[in-house]
């Protein structure tokens, strides 16, 4: 007889989120609730409360007669995305530079010793991390809730080019100095400053898209 309790939905939304995320379940594929139920220990009922968070998310869709799979983001769907992201991203930097404090001010000066550091030992997993630290940091330094929920869920959906082109040679060496440049500006409370370095991050990100999505 089971002694322990079924993994709760909220905790097998995230873990299948991160699972699509990181491409382990691949664009396509399948999500069948038995094959969930067995590789995460739980109920058919917290697999189907998870699918449906996950489809409300849009990082997985209902197929009918055939069930559950994972949502498939095309290149231009991820550029639409990414145009909407900076726009709130954006509004997100501009009321950080007006709330920093000399506390908060010493913690991005941390983080940004350590994105150097990533930078020069060449390590887009760790630089990774760290950039999306300081994206949360920014976005909770805002103090705009619906902006960070809209975030959240764009960034969620976006994840998967994300990741991959974290993972672009010379990605580093592109975005690094310009996620140095935001703390500058953040610690100087200078938000034309930080906004000009999302700005061309921004551009660049969208520039290796294309490059991404380019068959040649």
């Amino acid at each position: 007889m089971k002694d322990t309790p079924p993994l709760p939905a909220a905790r097998l939304t995230e873990a299948i989120r991160s699972r699509i995320l990181d491409g382990d379940f691949a664009p396509g594929q399948r999500l069948v609730e038995a094959d969930l139920c067995a590789a995460f220990d739980t109920g058919r009922r917290q697999v189907r409360e998870a699918l449906a968070a996950l489809t409300h998310e849009a990082l997985v869709e209902q197929i009918a007669n055939k069930g559950a799979r994972v949502r498939t983001v095309d290149p231009e769907e991820a550029l639409h995305l990414s145009e909407a992201r900076f726009i709130l991203e954006r509004a997100c930097l501009e009321h950080a530079c007006a709330h920093v404090t000399e506390g908060e001010i010493a913690a991005l000066r941390g983080l940004g010793r350590d994105i150097d550091a990533a930078i020069l030992n060449g390590d887009p997993v760790t630089y990774a991390a760290l950039s999306a630290g300081l994206f949360r940091l920014y976005v909770d330094l805002a103090a705009q809730p619906i902006l960070a929920e809209l975030l959240e869920g764009l960034e969620a959906r976006n994840g998967r080019y994300r990741n991959r082109i974290g993972l672009m040679p010379g990605w580093l060496k592109t975005s690094g100095p310009l996620r140095l440049e935001m703390i500058e500006a953040l610690c100087a409370r200078d938000a034309t400053r930080a906004v000009a370095a999302l700005t061309l991050h921004h551009e660049k990100w969208k520039a290796a898209l294309a490059r991404l999505s380019d068959p040649a």
